[in-house]
């Protein structure tokens, strides 16, 4: 790049020395033509003398001789005409003298400023020169450097081929953790399904549970019928009970056996009602979760540019998650609503996900930095879904 400012400033030099010499022999030219016009000024002054001289000679001649008085008159007016013209003509010649020696007093001007110029030209291409010097060791600094650039490129080349091999690996047990996660879900459904079995098991039994202390308190195994209210309180106290405290003396068709079963079958429903109440408390700690999350993937979508707002509201993921959305902030526990979650979070987050990478660097910078960030992230981890 020096040695282009290094042409035009040598281009520019040429030029100011050509348009100096110019004016050098534009003032040359003035001071001849100033010469010419002095000594025409002598000539006319010698004329003009030559004229004064020539006055006294006529009057001289008019006296000797009457006759020709008349002639000399006329020449002596002609003399004075001719006097008069090269008096304005000389007035014309002090004129152009004047205006010549403004001309020169420009040229002069010039002559420095150019001068001027031409120094300035010296010092920058001095500089032009030291700035080229300290290009060239630039140069070869930047060369070791390339060269160390090669080396390092070799050695990250073999790196990318070891992380290639990794890759490979990681993917492959990507695609096992997949397999895992399909099986992880057809397991889920079976279990919903052998839950949801086990709920109308546990109403029928509990029915069941119903009409036996119907039974029993119309038959005088206990006191009076438990109403649903003290059905809990009932169980607890036949629980603590020991077995001899049983009023035998009143004639029951159940067997001890039976009655032992029964208090049995109490026991494992107490044990199903607290896992499917620890279930459902797991379900709402996520659910919350998740109603967190869309919080702050509103606000992110908010801050999208226009052009990704339009195609987002034009894509099927906008229409998947305005379900996610209502389901996750009306969540009712509901089959339909536990089936779509299953099938379709995931796929919406990761959607979700690459759609805010569209988002300008400050916004995505101030929003890693925020604790909004942490809860995200949170979710993704939860779904499997990796960030990249």
């Amino acid at each position: 790049m020096a040695l282009p400012a290094k042409k035009k400033d040598n281009d520019k030099k040429e030029a100011d020395s050509q348009e100096l010499n110019e004016l050098w022999s534009q003032k040359s030219a003035a001071h001849g033509k100033k010469k010419e016009l002095l000594a025409m000024q002598c000539e006319l002054e010698a004329k003009i003398n030559e004229a004064t001289v020539k006055k006294p000679e006529l009057a001289a001649k008019i006296k000797e001789s009457a006759q020709r008085q008349a002639g000399i008159k006329e020449e002596l007016s002609k003399a004075e005409k001719q006097e008069e013209g090269l008096r304005r003509e000389t007035g014309s010649f002090d004129q152009k003298m004047v205006e010549i020696a403004k001309d020169l007093m420009a040229l002069d001007r010039r002559e420095k400023d150019k001068a001027r110029e031409l120094e300035e030209i010296r010092q920058r291409k001095s500089q032009v020169e030291l700035e080229r010097d300290n290009l060239l060791k630039k140069k070869d600094e930047s060369g070791a450097k390339s060269d160390e650039f090669t080396k390092a490129e070799a050695s990250l080349a073999e790196d990318m081929k070891n992380a290639a091999g990794i890759v490979s690996a990681l993917k492959e047990e990507l695609s096992d953790v997949e397999k895992k996660e399909d099986l992880a879900k057809n397991d889920m459904t079976d279990l919903e399904k052998e839950i949801d079995s086990i709920t109308r098991e546990i109403e029928d039994l509990d029915r069941k549970e119903r009409q036996l202390i119907a039974r029993m308190g119309a038959e005088g195994i206990l006191p009076k019928v438990i109403n649903e209210a003290d059905k809990k309180q009932t169980i607890e106290e036949e629980k603590e009970k020991p077995p001899e405290e049983v009023p035998r003396e009143v004639d029951s068709p159940f067997k001890e056996e039976e009655l032992d079963d029964g208090r049995a079958w109490m026991e494992d429903n107490k044990t199903i009602k607290k896992d499917l109440e620890d279930l459902e408390k797991k379900t709402g700690e996520r659910i919350e979760e998740l109603r967190k999350a869309v919080r702050i993937i509103d606000g992110l979508i908010n801050d999208l540019p226009m052009n990704a707002k339009k195609s987002f509201c034009s894509s099927r993921c906008y229409t998947e998650y305005k379900k996610m959305h209502d389901i996750v902030f009306n969540y009712k526990g509901e089959p339909a609503q536990k089936k779509f979650l299953r099938e379709n979070m995931k796929w919406v987050l990761s959607e979700i996900d690459a759609l805010l990478g569209k988002l300008k660097e400050e916004d995505i910078d101030r929003f890693l930095r925020s604790e909004d960030f942490k809860q995200y992230n949170k979710i993704l981890e939860m779904y499997g879904i990796q960030q990249p």
